[in-house]
């Protein structure tokens, strides 16, 4: 029997990506019958789902985390960390999986918030990930960035929550000119919508994009609120989105490790065009989207001229979406436990 100790910043099932995983990914740990216990140290809660085996530990500052380390410290224990605080288990010198979500180094070049932000947490993360006893990556491009500092590491996927997911154009009533995109606004992720908007006006491209996602960048609003093309949703949980209206999934986003989002729409059967940034190349083939160019907005618009025109099909038969299984992830991830506590 094993328990393990989860150290996060935030907690919650209604969080994109890391914590969303981290949720998921405990609550499938926990019915494991070889785990007795599973204990999360986090300092921001939100919505999660009660587990006779998950205890829920809320930390008021980073600074009370030593002490919570210690105390739950033991033979039988494993710790996993999926973020920067997981240095304060390296300060420990408890065994622990680390899982890397993040966008760094790559976000650095932004623009001059990130770059100064770069200061403190990449630091942060090469300490977390060079002492952690095994690194986790999401995508394989994210692995050549931990491999620098720990190459004890490997690829396992996220998974998708099948039961969401619809073959959404059996009925071919989708708008074949609009198209949805998911995730905060915010420069990183939004920042080059107006460029791409533009390029289509000037190709006399008639498009309509409805976002969806947390209002985090107030000027990037403003600016987007000044396109007709753009309607402004806010948070809406994935699975409240009725995906049979649009043609595709547009992403604009400069700075990326692998979204969870665009994999469950790929799975959705909605094609997916998105710039070639982090690990997208790796789920995204001429069977199930396009790649775009940020460089080049003429190429782009052409691209979604054919898309809209229906000019191309795609079939959503590459076999990478297989390992994108919750469960199936869930068992490797157990099975580094148990080779680490053996």
């Amino acid at each position: 029997m094993m328990k393990i100790v989860v150290l996060t910043k935030n907690y919650g099932k209604d969080v994109t990506g890391a914590t969303l995983a981290t949720h998921t990914f405990i609550h499938l740990w926990a019915e494991y019958p070889e785990v007795a216990e599973i204990v999360v140290l986090a300092q921001h809660l939100f919505t999660f789902e009660k587990h006779p085996k998950i205890h829920i530990i809320q930390y008021t500052s980073h600074f009370k985390i030593p002490a919570l380390i210690r105390q739950y410290k033991a033979a039988d224990t494993i710790f996993y960390s999926d973020d920067h605080y997981g240095g304060f288990l390296a300060d420990a010198g408890v065994k622990y999986v680390h899982t890397y979500h993040g966008n760094w180094p790559d976000a650095r070049w932004l623009n001059i918030e990130y770059f100064l932000k770069s200061f403190y947490f990449i630091p942060k993360y090469a300490k977390t990930i060079k002492f952690a006893d095994k690194v986790v990556n999401v995508s394989n491009y994210m692995k050549k960035f931990t491999d620098r500092y720990n190459k004890n590491s490997i690829t396992i996927r996220n998974g998708v929550d099948n039961s969401k997911i619809e073959i959404v154009h059996k009925n071919k009533n989708f708008i074949p000119n609009k198209c949805l995109m998911l995730g905060n606004v915010d420069s990183r992720k939004y920042g080059m919508l107006p460029q791409l908007i533009d390029g289509l006006r000037d190709s006399n491209i008639v498009i309509n994009i409805d976002v969806y996602g947390r209002i985090v960048n107030k000027k990037i609003v403003r600016k987007l609120k000044k396109y007709k093309e753009v309607t402004l949703h806010g948070f809406v949980p994935f699975s409240e989105i009725d995906l049979s209206q649009y043609a595709f999934l547009l992403s604009t986003s400069t700075k990326e490790n692998l979204p969870i989002s665009i994999v469950e729409i790929l799975k959705s059967k909605l094609p997916v065009l998105a710039f070639a940034v982090g690990g997208i190349p790796e789920v995204i083939d001429d069977t199930s989207g396009r790649l775009l160019d940020a460089k080049n907005m003429q190429k782009n618009a052409e691209i979604i001229r054919q898309i809209i025109e229906q000019r191309i099909k795609f079939t959503f038969d590459n076999a990478i979406f297989s390992e994108f299984d919750w469960n199936l992830s869930s068992e490797k991830y157990l099975n580094i436990f148990k080779t680490l506590m053996s």
